[in-house]
């Protein structure tokens, strides 16, 4: 990526924008967190994931910061509606790939669990983002 950025930056004229997204998911890993805590399941991976995806999302805006004078960070919300158990287990699993053996041998509570809040509310909204940076040369 950064080979790209570099060559987008040399090809801008002063005072043009690029624009590139990321995926803002940060948002949603907190979610997971709290939902993991709150159904009994240790959420241990979870916060290690999400803290692993702050420092990304950092280290692509500090290496955005070496080719353009000034970042603007605009987040767009993408909020996500599951209205079955099976839904929600395969988004945590798709979320948390190299956790699916822990997820597996949780999926008793989890699967519980999500079944009341669907039967509370009829559905589980999850919030998520996509992060644009505008870049300024």
């Amino acid at each position: 990526m950064k080979a790209f950025v570099k060559r987008a930056a040399k090809t801008l004229k002063p005072g043009g924008m690029f624009s590139v997204n990321y995926y803002g998911v940060v948002e949603e890993y907190g979610y997971w967190e709290c939902i993991l805590k709150d159904a009994g399941v240790n959420p241990a991976f979870a916060v290690e994931e999400r803290v692993a995806m702050e420092q990304r999302q950092a280290q692509t805006k500090e290496m955005l910061s070496e080719f353009f004078r000034e970042i603007e960070v605009d987040i767009l919300p993408q909020p996500l509606r599951f209205t079955t158990v099976e839904e929600l287990m395969e988004r945590l699993n798709r979320r948390y790939p190299n956790s699916g053996k822990y997820i597996k041998a949780n999926s008793k509570k989890l699967e519980e669990y999500f079944a009341k809040l669907l039967e509370k509310d009829g559905q589980v909204v999850v919030d998520i983002a996509t992060i644009f940076y505008h870049c300024y040369k």
